[in-house]
């Protein structure tokens, strides 16, 4: 005997998404934008035919940041032409505003900071550097002298190389003879003790 299955209920139809919240709309000549400069963040109502101008009024009224110390952007990109309107960007109800810039008082307050008193300037002296003769690890060579076979340099002078490219007489900082050998066919500088 064949049993009949009862045929399952029917999943619920699915829900419709909720109404847009109308908050962002006031009526059909203004909307509300989203303000955010820093930490704070401000709902604004502007006119549909607001300007950037009028839009930088109002950040200027909520933030106290002057208007031409503010940088308006939008997700179509910065704001800069005061006179365009805010249509113009397709700024619509709810759009994020970002605000960057400083209040004045701010910017006053790290200047006074930063501002030297006149007693408390100095005049800026360096200090002249001693000469590297001065040096200990010079003056014990210069107090050896010369070492012996040196070439005198002469100031102007174009000496050629000795045979076999090797340069006789020179020292390292411990005063052990050094000799700096010019290899022409590979390119190389050899020092050797």
């Amino acid at each position: 005997r064949q049993s009949m299955s009862e045929p399952s209920p029917s999943p619920p139809p699915p829900s419709s998404p909720p109404p847009p919240q109308q908050l962002s709309c006031v009526d059909s000549s203004h909307f509300v934008l989203k303000l955010q400069h820093n930490k704070s963040r401000y709902d604004i109502q502007m006119a549909a035919d607001a300007t950037v101008e009028d839009l930088r009024n109002k950040v200027l009224e909520l933030t106290d940041i002057p208007v031409t110390m503010q940088k308006l952007t939008c997700p179509k990109g910065l704001l800069k032409d005061d006179s365009a309107p805010l249509s113009s960007f397709d700024l619509k109800p709810g759009t994020k505003i970002l605000v960057i810039g400083s209040k004045l008082s701010d910017v006053m307050a790290i200047a006074e900071r930063s501002t030297v008193k006149e007693e408390d300037k100095r005049p800026i002296t360096k200090e002249p550097a001693g000469s590297f003769q001065d040096e200990p690890v010079h003056k014990k060579l210069i107090e050896k002298g010369p070492p012996e076979g040196g070439i005198p340099p002469i100031m102007g002078r174009d000496d050629p190389l000795p045979p076999g490219g090797a340069l006789p007489c020179l020292c390292n900082k411990q005063g052990e003879k050094l000799r700096l050998t010019f290899k022409g066919s590979d390119e190389e500088l050899w020092l050797g003790t």
